[in-house]
This record gives C-alpha cells, structure tokens and sequence, in this order.
C-alpha cells in the first residue's frame, strides 16, 4: 500500500443528484471525527482522491467513498486478501439453534454498535489513501471506509474481542453468544442469570474502551435485553414456545419480487440473484422448504456475470416461487424453531435400502429391483420389502437428458429409501429415522433438498422430505457401504430376485402389504419428468394415515 500512487477521480454524478444530502453528511462526519477537514489543498504527500458516490437508501442518502477505482490501480486492487483475519459470519439459523438449546422461556439479549465502522480508526499511514474532494476542498476518512476489502475484517476483529473479553469475565459458556459484525446475542436458560451478566459486563466493557451502542428498542428490534421475544440477524424469536416468524416488511419484500419474477416471465441477473437471496434467507429456517428451488437453482447455473444481463424465468422455477409465495402468505405467522443439526441417537427407527440398476447389454433376467428393510430402535425387523423393476424402466426408458434408467444409481437409491414409508407411513410417526444407503449423492440429496442436476431424482427427494416431514418424523443420513454389515447384505440380495436367498424371501413375505401407489406405478411404467408425483405421493400418504 506505500507505493500506490497519488490519483484524482471525479465523484459520480449520484452525488450531483443528491448534493445537499452528501454535504449534510459530510459535514457530520466531520463534527463527529470520522472526517478531517476541509482543507484547501490536498494535506498529505501522495494523496489520493477517491470518488464519492451517493448511494440511495430508504429514507436516508449515504455518501460512500469508491476505492475500487481507478481500475487496477485502486485500494482495494492493492490488499491481498490473504493477509486479512477470516470474517466470523453467523446466522439466524444458528440463534434459532442457540435458542433451542437454551429451552422455552430462555432469556436473550442483542446489542448493535453504532455507526459500526466508523467506531475503528484507520491506520495512520491510511489517511492519505482514503481522501476524497467535495465543493472544492479536500477531506480524508479518518475510519474505516464502507466499501474497502480491509474494513470488514478490522471491524470484526473489534467486535470479536469485545465478545471474548467478556466471555473470560463472565465465564459463561462461549456456545450461547452468536456473533455478525455489529450484531451481539447472548441467549441463555431462563434461571441461569448468565444472560443478565453477560449483558450487563459487555455493555460496562464498551463503555470503558468508548464503543458506542444503540439504545434499547420498545419493539425489541435494534437492540434490547433480557427479554424473551426479540428480532435477531433479521429474524423474530419467542422463547416462551420456541417459535419463530419473519418481520412484515421482509415478507412483504420477498412476496413483492416473486410476483414480479412471476409476472414478468424475464429478470435481470441482479434482481434475480436478490430473490434468491431472499428465498434463501427464509429457507435457512425452514428446512423443508429447500426442496422447492431445483428450478431455481438451475436458472443460476451458466448466467454471466452482467448483472443488467436479462433471464428468463423457467416454469418449474415459477412454480417453486409460487409454493414460496403460498408459504409466506400463509396464516402460520410463527412456526417452531427447527432443531439444530446433531448426531443420530444410538437407538432410532432405521431404514436400510438398496437398489441394483441395469448395465447395457446386461441380462434382464437377474430382475433387478430394490430392497428395504426398517429396523425400530430396539433393532428388530419391523418392515421388508422387495420391488422388482419393470423390464422397460430399467433397460430402455430413458430420463429428460436422454439417460438411461437403468443407469441413474441415485434415482434407484432414492426410490428404494421411499418405499418404506409408503408402504406402512405409521411406522414412522413422530420418530427420529436414520437413512442408510450406498449412495452419496442420495444422501446429499437429501440434507440439500435436491439432486444437482438431476430432475428426476430431485422429485423423489422432495417426495422423501415431505412425507417425513408430513409425518413429523426428523431424518439423518449414513453412508452405510456395500455389505459392510447383516443389514446392508440383506438389502443387497433383495435387490436383485437372483440373489435373494429363502430366508429374504420369507422375511419378505412375513409382511403384507398393497401393491405401490397406482401414481408410482405409472411412473415407473413411463417415466417422465412429473414434479407433480412428489405431491401425489404425499397425498397417498396423507389417505394410509388417516385411516
């Protein structure tokens, strides 16, 4: 950074629309010292001047210093990014989780540093390269600059300390504080006091080194303390039953951008990449929801990076925001707190499956299926059953890329971990399932919400996710490798009727059971791409467990 030169770029000509704005914030961040100046000449040796720009915000104009220009020879072309400490993000996933822990009517807390990077100052050998050029006189930022690939990292550190100092005058457990940048929350069990202390030291410990924070809010938005219901990292919390919901005008934001989307038929990249965002945003704490954005996710494979660049929105991508749509406007405002990701318990219900595929030119007479058999948790059998492929799904019928069927290992796999639960739905009511299965991309599947870049496996996924989740039954995945143990023999020799052996095809025969769902039936006997088979299983499910 000591050798890049002087330099002088014109302000952007938002700053001209916007004069009056940028100069009453100019002169505020002089009076509060984030700013030296005017000066009438440039002040330093080697002074650059960067470009102002005015960035339009709800109802304020922000002037934000551009150091990404002029174009490879800018402040932010000059950082290597490898010497900046790695940025602590978080999530409002991850409080909900904290929160979950914690237990109904845990007590919590957020503070918010005001003006955030303006609270850090700069390097003194930075002045010179942070200057800029308004109404004929010349200023410096005399803190970090909104924009500079280093302030995101200087500030974190900031706030990162403060987190830790406190923690080691407390001593209260690190696993309970969640941390993003500017935003702090501490959620602890109700009668532990730890919240109430953490509180109450952090905001002593800012006080004293002169880090200014953002005074409690009534709506318990921006900041507030010691309370059982409040908004963090853009989300709402209730710990008096573990529930969440998202703002009004977040909703009202996401719902405003999928009518256009659906509307329109064609977006910019950029408008589209900010839904996305958006969607996904929701979805963190609605983990059922993932399955609804293969068509989504597709329309950002192979985009170019020209933001104004228009695209067009997919059918299956407008069907997706429409479910999204549906569940934002839904009456379920507060929903419970999905549970944080753990291990499986040692004793669960398990469903282990295999499927067998068919090679070219490889005979048919092998009658190639799938196999599952369900364990409960004391690890008795309590379901088998063996499915054998109809002779053109497996060897001929191909899929919407013109793949063979018989090919497609991880579209079997996943039939073959469905089968359990249309075959007896009530065996896994309200139960912790494990899923064990020879095949990763499955099992990615299903902790993604979809199989990329494969549609057809993607509808047996979301076919999977919601069953359980119609079933209020929490899964885990294993990759459980080719009999490595009795179960996954079992499963092994059921998937082809060559190799299943008496004992299989008696244990099979001990359960009783309809034949498949007359919509899987047909599938299996033409398939085409159907996202509508996901649903129509679902309903069958709904039908067996309300009779």
């Amino acid at each position: 950074m000591a050798k890049l030169p002087t330099c002088l770029v014109e302000n952007a000509n938002s700053t001209l629309m916007y004069g009056a704005d940028v100069t009453d914030n100019i002169a505020t961040w002089v009076k509060k010292g984030f700013a030296a100046g005017p000066f009438d000449c440039p002040p330093l040796g080697n002074f650059r001047v960067n470009p102002l720009i005015a960035v339009k915000q709800p109802g304020k104009v922000r002037p934000v210093l551009d150091v990404s220009r002029p174009e490879n020879n800018s402040f932010n072309s000059n950082i290597d990014e490898n010497m900046l400490e790695r940025v602590k993000m978080s999530s409002a996933k991850k409080f909900g989780g904290v929160l979950f822990l914690a237990g109904k009517d845990a007590i919590m807390s957020k503070s918010d540093l005001v003006a955030a990077y303006k609270q850090v100052p700069c390097e003194i050998t930075d002045l010179r390269l942070q200057g800029f050029r308004w109404l004929g006189k010349y200023f410096t930022e005399t803190r970090q600059v909104f924009g500079a690939r280093t302030s995101v990292a200087n500030f974190d550190v900031l706030g990162d300390t403060l987190k830790v100092i406190t923690i080691a005058k407390t001593g209260i457990p690190k696993s309970y504080i969640v941390r993003q940048l500017d935003d702090l929350a501490v959620v602890a069990p109700e009668k532990s006091g730890w919240c109430e202390k953490f509180t109450k030291e952090y905001k002593e410990l800012c006080t004293t080194v002169g880090v200014e924070l953002a005074e409690n809010c009534d709506m318990k938005e921006k900041a507030f303390e010691n309370s059982k219901r409040g908004k963090v990292l853009g989300v709402l919390f209730d710990s008096t039953d573990l529930t969440w919901s998202l703002p009004k005008e977040k909703v009202e934001k996401c719902l405003r951008a999928i009518k256009l989307a659906v509307e329109r038929s064609s977006i910019s990249i950029l408008e589209f990449q900010k839904l996305m965002g958006r969607i996904n945003d929701v979805g963190q704490m609605c983990p059922t929801m993932r399955v609804f954005r293969f068509g989504l996710n597709g329309m950002l494979q192979n985009i170019s990076e020209n933001p104004s660049e228009i695209i067009q929105v997919s059918n299956s991508a407008k069907e997706e925001l429409l479910v999204w749509a549906g569940f934002l406007s839904s009456e379920f405002k507060w929903l419970p707190i999905p549970s944080p990701k753990t291990p499986p318990p040692i004793r669960c219900t398990s469903i282990f499956s295999d499927a067998a595929g068919l090679a070219v030119g490889d005979p048919v007479i092998n009658e190639p299926g799938c196999g599952s058999i369900v364990l409960c948790e004391e690890g008795t059998i309590i379901l088998a059953r063996q499915i054998t492929w109809p002779h053109n799904f497996i060897s001929t019928e191909v899929d919407n890329k013109g793949v063979r069927f018989g090919d497609k290992s991880t579209t079997l796999e996943l039939i073959g971990l469905l089968i359990p639960l249309i075959s007896d739905p009530l065996l896994f009511v309200n139960k912790k399932v494990i899923f064990k299965v020879d095949n990763l991309a499955a099992i990615f599947g299903l902790e993604n919400g979809s199989v990329k870049n494969d549609a057809n496996a993607s509808v047996f996924v979301r076919a999977i996710v919601l069953i359980c989740g119609f079933l209020n039954c929490e899964i885990f995945m294993e990759h459980l490798p080719r009999k490595s143990d009795w179960e996954s023999k079992i499963v092994d020799n059921l998937s082809r009727k060559s190799s299943t052996t008496r004992f299989e095809r008696k244990l099979v025969d001990s359960f009783k059971f309809e034949s498949l769902p007359a919509c899987l039936q047909r599938w299996l006997e033409r398939p085409t791409l159907n996202w509508q088979l996901a649903v129509d299983l679902v309903l069958y499910v709904e039908v067996i467990a309300r009779m």
